[in-house]
């Protein structure tokens, strides 16, 4: 186990890569760029007034993108040593993440507080499309051109469609919230406190199989198209092949409690929590 810097007064909430040998963590009010040779950071980028809850790299536009709870989203040119392009401020509350069209990388999706998905052009900078929810969201993805997927913490996920902006669909069967999903070519994938972790048909939207977890998931993310890692509170982390439905790779320590947020690069595990960030290899 590595710490590989120390932020402890600045709460960091979130981490991405941005190449090979960087990673830009958000925290308050500031995002640090950190190069992963030397374990220091070596630009500072203050602009939000608030917590910082997402990070985002737009690869075709070459922009840095942050969510805050200060209700905006800001958008950094990378190739202008991060000079801020554009803010957007259509959230009327804390913007808790951002994705990634899958679809169309000129669009990015924002989950909020204000009970609204936004759909934002990169190219144009505005915003396209607006979806509102009787709650809070906390995190959306594309599923394919049609569809969007959300998840509020209820006990079920969401099922949008783009082209009337509404629910179609809802998928039931855990007992109690759904803290997390992801997406592959084949399911929907989430994981809840009732220590389950479903595999929903992304062809029917149908449950195909419940696995039991030993702990309390909080996160989970696809590593490639057949394995997904997952996290938990107790500083638990699993690598989890979804073919053969096996763990392949079990880490636990009491270093990485409260795990806010995990990146896999190159091999490495980098985690966030409130006293900072670590990383392990677990390859």
């Amino acid at each position: 186990m590595k710490r590989e810097i120390s932020l402890i007064q600045q709460s960091p909430r979130c981490v991405i890569a941005i190449s090979s040998n960087c990673i830009a963590v958000g925290a308050m009010y500031t995002i640090y760029l950190i190069n992963l040779n030397i374990s220091e950071y070596y630009l500072t980028i203050k602009e939000h007034s608030s917590f910082i809850y997402s990070l985002l790299k737009s690869e075709k536009f070459n922009y840095l993108i942050s969510a805050s709870n200060d209700s905006t989203i800001k958008v950094f040119s990378m190739k202008n040593n991060y000079r801020l392009v554009h803010t957007f401020t259509e959230h009327k509350s804390s913007v808790i993440s951002l994705t990634q069209s899958t679809i169309n990388q000129d669009e990015i999706i924002s989950s909020s507080s204000d009970k609204t998905i936004h759909i934002y052009n990169l190219q144009s900078l505005s915003l396209t499309q607006i979806f509102n929810d009787d709650s809070q969201i906390f995190l959306s993805r594309t599923l394919h051109p049609n569809y969007i997927i959300s998840n509020n913490y209820g006990h079920s996920l969401k099922v949008w469609s783009i082209d009337s902006s509404s629910v179609i669909a809802l998928l039931k069967g855990h007992e109690s919230f759904v803290f997390s999903f992801t997406i592959n070519y084949k399911y929907i994938i989430s994981v809840s406190q009732d220590k389950t972790m479903k595999f929903w048909e992304i062809s029917n939207f149908n449950c195909k199989k419940t696995v039991m977890l030993n702990s309390y998931p909080n996160y989970i993310e696809m590593l490639n198209k057949d394995k997904c890692i997952i996290t938990d509170n107790e500083g638990g982390v699993i690598i989890y092949n979804t073919l053969s439905h096996q763990v392949e790779t079990q880490i636990k320590t009491k270093e990485l409690m409260s795990i806010f947020s995990s990146l896999v690069h190159q091999g490495i595990i980098y985690y966030i929590n409130v006293k900072g960030v670590f990383s392990v290899n677990y390859i």
